[in-house]
């Protein structure tokens, strides 16, 4: 998303991304916990939305200003801020994560979601059926899913 958001600035298109890492660790005690994750098959294959063109920077405030307030716990209206379905997304997508346990909120907001590829993020990471959670017997936890941010 850095990278679209500099590309938009500059009014450039995406060019290839290279990312270098000097370290990476994978704890033994992590490892059911990450093969849990890759064998769900939702990261690779749920791109994210295509960021409108234009300058970013106004939307991406109003976004800040949003999370802000929902931090706070002020009840928000994402259609009201003035932004595009997909900065509008984004802030929905913040309220579902402030939500915690609220099923019936979150699908309502899910129900207003311009695009449908952060169902994901609203639902919860899909188990699969031919394994079955031998570490505790509880849904993956929000660290798990892939961030679309």
């Amino acid at each position: 998303m850095l990278q679209k958001v500099m590309a938009r600035t500059l009014g450039v298109g995406l060019g290839p991304y290279k990312h270098f890492v000097g370290s990476l660790h994978l704890y033994d005690h992590d490892r059911e916990d990450a093969q849990q994750y890759l064998d769900e098959g939702v990261q690779a294959t749920i791109p994210m939305p295509q960021m409108p063109r234009g300058d970013p920077w106004p939307s991406l405030q109003k976004l800040l200003d949003a999370e802000f307030r929902i931090r706070r716990g002020d009840a928000i209206d994402a259609n009201t801020w003035g932004v595009s379905p997909y900065w509008a997304d984004l802030i929905r997508l913040l309220q579902v994560f402030a939500l915690k346990g609220n099923r019936s909120q979150k699908q309502a907001l899910k129900a207003q979601m311009a695009s449908s590829n952060y169902a994901t993020y609203i639902d919860g990471p899909r188990v699969p059926t031919h394994r079955t959670r031998t570490k505790r017997n509880t849904p993956p936890s929000p660290r798990q899913l892939p961030l679309p941010l």
